[in-house]
Protein backbone atom coordinates (compact mmCIF):
# COMPACT_ATOMS: atom_id res chain seq x y z
CA UNK A 1 0.00 0.00 0.00
CA UNK A 2 1.67 3.53 -1.28
CA UNK A 3 1.22 6.62 1.01
CA UNK A 4 -0.17 9.32 -0.20
CA UNK A 5 0.73 12.93 1.26
CA UNK A 6 -1.68 15.65 1.24
CA UNK A 7 -0.59 18.47 0.40
CA UNK A 8 -1.98 21.92 1.20
CA UNK A 9 -3.47 24.38 -1.52
CA UNK A 10 -2.65 27.44 0.64
CA UNK A 11 1.03 28.70 0.14
CA UNK A 12 3.54 28.71 2.74
CA UNK A 13 2.60 31.99 4.65
CA UNK A 14 5.89 32.24 7.18
CA UNK A 15 7.08 34.96 5.22
CA UNK A 16 3.31 36.91 6.01
CA UNK A 17 4.35 37.02 9.58
CA UNK A 18 6.25 40.56 9.07
CA UNK A 19 3.63 42.09 6.74
CA UNK A 20 1.01 44.59 6.86
CA UNK A 21 -1.39 42.20 6.59
CA UNK A 22 -0.46 40.17 9.60
CA UNK A 23 -0.13 42.71 11.41
CA UNK A 24 -3.34 44.20 11.05
CA UNK A 25 -4.74 40.68 11.71
CA UNK A 26 -3.02 41.42 15.36
CA UNK A 27 -4.17 44.56 16.38
CA UNK A 28 -7.86 43.28 15.48
CA UNK A 29 -6.99 40.88 18.01
CA UNK A 30 -5.39 43.18 20.49
CA UNK A 31 -8.32 45.65 19.62
CA UNK A 32 -10.97 43.05 21.03
CA UNK A 33 -8.87 41.36 23.77
CA UNK A 34 -5.99 43.32 25.06
CA UNK A 35 -7.54 45.59 27.75
CA UNK A 36 -4.29 47.77 28.19
CA UNK A 37 -4.72 49.27 23.87
CA UNK A 38 -5.42 52.59 23.82
CA UNK A 39 -8.53 51.55 21.22
CA UNK A 40 -9.53 48.54 23.40
CA UNK A 41 -13.04 50.43 24.81
CA UNK A 42 -13.73 51.22 21.07
CA UNK A 43 -13.97 47.40 20.47
CA UNK A 44 -13.20 44.96 23.64
CA UNK A 45 -15.19 47.25 26.12
CA UNK A 46 -18.33 47.34 23.51
CA UNK A 47 -18.11 43.80 23.00
CA UNK A 48 -16.33 43.63 19.86
CA UNK A 49 -14.97 39.92 19.09
CA UNK A 50 -13.08 38.00 16.76
CA UNK A 51 -15.16 34.90 15.51
CA UNK A 52 -13.19 31.37 16.58
CA UNK A 53 -12.09 31.15 13.19
CA UNK A 54 -10.10 34.39 12.99
CA UNK A 55 -8.71 33.06 15.92
CA UNK A 56 -5.80 31.27 13.67
CA UNK A 57 -4.15 33.56 11.25
CA UNK A 58 -4.20 31.15 8.76
CA UNK A 59 -8.16 31.26 8.29
CA UNK A 60 -7.72 34.93 8.17
CA UNK A 61 -5.68 34.51 5.15
CA UNK A 62 -8.02 32.20 3.74
CA UNK A 63 -10.92 34.28 3.85
CA UNK A 64 -9.06 38.09 3.67
CA UNK A 65 -5.98 37.54 1.28
CA UNK A 66 -7.10 37.26 -1.60
CA UNK A 67 -8.91 40.75 -1.68
CA UNK A 68 -6.27 42.23 0.51
CA UNK A 69 -4.30 45.13 -1.28
CA UNK A 70 -1.66 47.63 0.45
CA UNK A 71 -3.44 50.85 0.13
CA UNK A 72 -6.48 49.25 1.93
CA UNK A 73 -7.98 49.04 5.62
CA UNK A 74 -9.74 46.34 7.17
CA UNK A 75 -13.33 47.46 7.95
CA UNK A 76 -16.64 46.03 9.25
CA UNK A 77 -19.57 47.03 7.36
CA UNK A 78 -21.75 47.04 10.73
CA UNK A 79 -19.98 48.85 13.18
CA UNK A 80 -21.70 47.20 16.44
CA UNK A 81 -20.84 43.74 14.41
CA UNK A 82 -18.08 41.54 15.12
CA UNK A 83 -15.24 41.10 13.21
CA UNK A 84 -16.07 37.72 10.93
CA UNK A 85 -15.87 37.17 7.37
CA UNK A 86 -19.74 38.25 6.67
CA UNK A 87 -19.00 42.08 8.34
CA UNK A 88 -15.58 42.67 7.10
CA UNK A 89 -14.22 43.85 4.08
CA UNK A 90 -11.26 45.97 2.97
CA UNK A 91 -11.80 49.65 1.74
CA UNK A 92 -10.00 52.87 1.29
CA UNK A 93 -8.73 55.44 4.53
CA UNK A 94 -11.59 57.93 3.09
CA UNK A 95 -14.33 55.02 3.22
CA UNK A 96 -13.20 53.82 6.52
CA UNK A 97 -13.29 56.90 8.18
CA UNK A 98 -16.81 57.43 6.39
CA UNK A 99 -18.00 53.82 8.09
CA UNK A 100 -17.74 55.12 11.89
CA UNK A 101 -20.39 55.83 14.64
CA UNK A 102 -19.45 59.67 14.78
CA UNK A 103 -19.84 60.36 11.03
CA UNK A 104 -22.94 61.90 10.59
CA UNK A 105 -24.55 61.37 6.47
CA UNK A 106 -27.05 63.36 5.50
CA UNK A 107 -29.40 62.04 2.90
CA UNK A 108 -30.51 64.41 0.01
CA UNK A 109 -32.54 63.22 -2.70
CA UNK A 110 -32.08 59.29 -1.95
CA UNK A 111 -28.26 60.01 -1.83
CA UNK A 112 -26.18 60.11 1.47
CA UNK A 113 -22.78 61.78 2.15
CA UNK A 114 -20.87 63.43 4.86
CA UNK A 115 -21.12 67.13 4.66
CA UNK A 116 -18.10 68.10 3.30
CA UNK A 117 -18.85 65.77 0.64
CA UNK A 118 -21.41 67.17 0.03
CA UNK A 119 -19.71 70.74 0.25
CA UNK A 120 -17.51 69.30 -2.88
CA UNK A 121 -20.19 67.98 -4.89
CA UNK A 122 -22.31 71.31 -4.55
CA UNK A 123 -19.76 74.11 -4.81
CA UNK A 124 -19.96 75.62 -1.94
CA UNK A 125 -17.42 76.23 1.04
CA UNK A 126 -18.05 73.57 4.07
CA UNK A 127 -17.51 76.14 6.77
CA UNK A 128 -20.68 77.98 4.79
CA UNK A 129 -22.37 74.22 4.90
CA UNK A 130 -21.70 73.08 8.28
CA UNK A 131 -22.78 76.79 9.96
CA UNK A 132 -26.22 76.21 7.86
CA UNK A 133 -26.60 72.63 9.12
CA UNK A 134 -25.26 72.55 13.01
CA UNK A 135 -25.36 76.60 13.95
CA UNK A 136 -28.51 77.60 11.94
CA UNK A 137 -30.69 74.28 12.07
CA UNK A 138 -31.65 74.14 8.82
CA UNK A 139 -33.10 71.08 6.69
CA UNK A 140 -30.55 69.63 3.98
CA UNK A 141 -32.20 70.82 1.57
CA UNK A 142 -32.26 74.27 2.33
CA UNK A 143 -28.75 74.17 3.00
CA UNK A 144 -27.79 72.27 -0.03
CA UNK A 145 -30.32 74.80 -2.14
CA UNK A 146 -30.63 78.58 -0.71
CA UNK A 147 -27.50 80.37 -2.77
CA UNK A 148 -24.79 81.48 -1.12
CA UNK A 149 -24.11 85.40 -1.75
CA UNK A 150 -26.63 85.53 -4.55
CA UNK A 151 -25.06 82.64 -6.06
CA UNK A 152 -27.77 79.90 -7.10
CA UNK A 153 -26.53 76.21 -5.56
CA UNK A 154 -28.23 73.06 -6.83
Amino acid sequence: MSRVTVRSLRPDIKHLYQSRFYGIWANMKRRCYLKSMTYYDYYGGRGIEVCERWHKFENFYDDMYSTYREDLQLDRTDNNGNYEPSNCRWVTPKENSINRRNTHLWEYKGQKYTASDWARKVGINYSTLSMRLWKYGWSIDKALTEPVKGRAVL
